[in-house]
């Protein structure tokens, strides 16, 4: 295997890539890194992420995302490396961005806990590609979570092992001998147990409804306006195949889900159920004139629905605004 420079992450804090050979692949390469992990990227897409710097190239904002979708979101599988083409990269470009701090501090508290109950000891040293899971812009900045976990009390490092470096012209410090304090198992429990909420709303949906997609493209600007909460969905990584996992998270860390019955989705079902098992406030939403026809499943049909048009979106942004200002003062005065 070739030796070459990652064209996603272009070998981080000297990550090393080689280029896979793999000849039932056409027009696509494959590449293995240390930082990113195993992934294949079309010709076109190839092209764009050799196409030069950040002056008229890739941002390196845009290459810190791709790099930890490649290595959390698109991994399908060990057998299928996740496939990146050009029009994954102009998602990126046109609208995407890196998990909150919020949102990586979390990802670092779990990965955290996860090794050192797996080990029973204490996690000598983060792994090279740490910003790549955490959804940090680089190892600096995955560091500075480190820090700042340790300023609220749930993350202890050991003192002798603390080392001053300089990366990139970023001075930072390495942490070593990690593991959580009493508070910080308590978070660890209260994220696995879907307690926590996040700044962020999780819609469940089936992603080729093309008129509930444009329905809540309109509605997101006054729904986060007015909740200060992100509404956000899974349609730009459905094409990964197998999210399961991704799924599970997303909807633990959320502070409400929207689940949409109007195509008889068994996913968006089954998202419902995992979020009403946690806790989780959930909001069923159906088109007007399907529910009115055929309602929802039995089971379901006795929740609270919101019913929505395509051309109401306004009526639509005002009932669930409200309903869900009720649902998140009821589970804030319940806690």
């Amino acid at each position: 295997m070739l030796p070459v420079e990652c064209p996603i992450c272009r070998n981080a804090d000297g990550g090393r890539c080689v280029e896979i050979p793999d000849h039932t692949l056409i027009l696509r390469q494959l590449f293995e890194c240390d930082i990113c992990h195993r992934f294949g990227l079309t010709m076109e897409a190839l092209r764009w992420l050799r196409s030069g710097d950040d002056a008229g190239g890739v941002a390196a904002m845009h290459r810190a995302i791709l790099s930890h979708q490649v290595r959390t979101v698109l991994r399908a599988s060990n057998e299928l490396p996740p496939l990146v083409d050009g029009a994954h990269l102009k998602a990126i470009e046109s609208h995407g961005q890196l998990p909150s701090p919020i949102e990586q501090a979390n990802t670092l508290l779990r990965y955290i806990g996860d090794e050192v109950r797996r080990t029973g000891m204490r996690l000598g040293k983060l792994p090279h590609d740490i910003q790549a899971i955490v959804g940090a812009m680089n190892r600096p900045a995955a560091m500075q979570r480190v820090e700042q976990l340790r300023a609220t009390g749930a993350v202890s490092c050991g003192a002798e092992h603390h080392t001053a470096l300089t990366r990139n012209g970023q001075q930072f410090t390495e942490y070593g001998e990690l593991d959580l304090t009493l508070d910080g198992w308590n978070l660890y429990e209260e994220q696995k147990r879907g307690r926590t909420a996040g700044n962020y709303g999780f819609v469940a949906l089936q992603f080729d409804n093309k008129n509930l997609r444009g329905l809540l493209d309109a509605v997101r600007p006054a729904i986060e306006k007015a909740l200060g909460l992100e509404l956000r969905d899974m349609r730009d990584v459905a094409r990964a195949g197998i999210i399961d996992n991704i799924m599970r998270v997303q909807i633990r860390g959320s502070a409400f889900v929207l689940a949409d019955l109007t195509d008889e989705n068994r996913g968006a079902y089954w998202e419902a159920g995992y979020a009403e098992g946690l806790g989780k406030p959930v909001i069923y939403i159906c088109e007007r004139e399907k529910f009115s026809k055929a309602k929802t499943h039995f089971d379901t049909n006795h929740c609270t629905t919101i019913t929505w048009s395509a051309d109401d979106t306004e009526g639509f942004a005002a009932e669930l605004i409200a309903t869900l200002q009720r649902s998140l003062d009821e589970r804030e005065s319940s806690a």
